[in-house]
């Protein structure tokens, strides 16, 4: 038998520094900024996790843990279009074009109680995890859009530029519909859940390679709701005659806003992410002290615009019980690069790992746009 728990979190960027915000004043260099970043624009995210469980073990075979979990991503994203007509303004609307991009985001928080049976004979292996499930905060990509056109004066001179933006937000769960409506019932909460499966398998063709495959949060069963909290907007902003209004001591900047906060709701199946996992675990020297093992993970659900995680893991397990590895991986957009020491046995495990992390693989190595942190701990006999 065995009992604990494993927590980790990390949150990245790639447009500022930690450092920087241990400046007396943080000053951005637009210029510098937009030369820098990636084409795909300005990205930002965090990961979470936080699992407690108590399994047992039979006959060395037979597997049944119980646990609660909760874990969740957040991410946004600004076009490079955007950081680039800030910093060095733009020559398509001098010549009459209208620029238009749009501003991603997603947010997936849950919370579930589940029961797995894992297999493990020498050659195979294979898992099932059924959980019950409450969507905490989610956020499918609402794609906020924007457009930059030029403002024409009345001779049909282009004198300045129109901003217009807008979008909608359908945030559901509990947190958003807390935020909204003041309502936060546990009752109802653990009532409205859904049913989904993630399954392992494992199949060893040799004594050096281990092939791995999977499916993670297979959906049987959705949880349909109409509450959380919804909030739109539209803006429409022109810029005329800057030059002169700046001399004049006047402003001319004319702008129309509308907003929109609401906890009424449409009818909403909320799933959470399910990912096609395949892997493989490498061991030249047939034994522990050298395991690679790298993967690759493709999401089916809530995955606009499409991404593919993947990476890396060098492990090496001594004296028995003792191990470290080294993970590099891209895990929902994000690079991360995580050290980890640790001790496995059946009386005591022990996890504790930091890392680095950013949306921009040459920014893990550069600059310190990211930190993650993972401890665990579990007692058995």
């Amino acid at each position: 038998m065995h009992t604990g728990f494993v927590v980790s979190a990390t949150a990245a960027n790639n447009m500022v520094s930690v450092p920087d915000f241990l400046k007396p004043q943080l000053v951005i260099d637009l210029n510098k900024l937009a030369k820098n970043t990636m084409k795909s624009g300005i990205h930002a995210g965090a990961i979470f996790d936080f699992d407690y469980f108590f399994r047992f073990t039979v006959l060395e075979e037979h597997t049944v843990k119980f646990s609660v979990t909760a874990n969740g991503d957040v991410w946004g994203n600004l076009p490079k279009s955007l950081l680039d007509i800030a910093a060095n303004g733009n020559a398509a609307n001098a010549n009459g074009e209208t620029i238009k991009d749009t501003i991603n985001a997603k947010t997936n928080i849950f919370a579930d109680i589940g029961v797995m049976y894992q297999l493990t004979k020498p050659r195979y292996g294979f898992s099932a995890r059924l959980a019950y499930f409450a969507p905490i905060a989610y956020m499918e990509n609402p794609k906020w859009h924007y457009s930059l056109s030029p403002h024409k004066a009345a001779d049909g001179n282009i004198d300045g530029i129109t901003l217009k933006a807008g979008g909608t937000a359908n945030v559901y769960g509990a947190l958003p519909d807390y935020l909204a409506n003041g309502n936060l019932s546990i009752v109802d909460i653990l009532k409205n859940g859904g049913l989904d499966l993630s399954l392992t398998g494992m199949f060893r063709p040799t004594n050096w390679v281990t092939v791995t495959g999977g499916v993670n949060y297979l959906p049987l069963m959705p949880v349909v709701t109409t509450k959380g909290m919804r909030a739109s907007f539209n803006y429409e902003g022109s810029v005329t005659n800057l030059l002169g209004s700046l001399g004049g001591g006047a402003s001319f900047f004319k702008q129309t806003t509308t907003t929109d906060s609401s906890g009424d709701l449409p009818e909403q199946k909320v799933m959470r992410p399910c990912k096609i996992r395949v892997g493989a675990d490498f061991r030249p020297f047939q034994n522990d002290y050298l395991i690679l093992s790298p993967f690759l993970a493709f999401p089916v659900l809530n995955a606009k615009p499409y991404y593919i995680d993947g990476g890396l893991k060098i492990e090496s397990r001594f004296a028995r019980v003792l191990g470290v590895y080294l993970d590099t991986g891209c895990v929902e957009r994000m690079w991360r690069h995580e050290l980890c020491l640790f001790m496995d046995s059946r009386w005591f495990t022990f996890n504790l790992a930091a890392s680095v992390a950013s949306q921009d693989f040459k920014r893990t190595f550069t600059t310190l746009s990211g930190l993650g942190i993972k401890f665990g701990i579990g007692i058995g006999f």
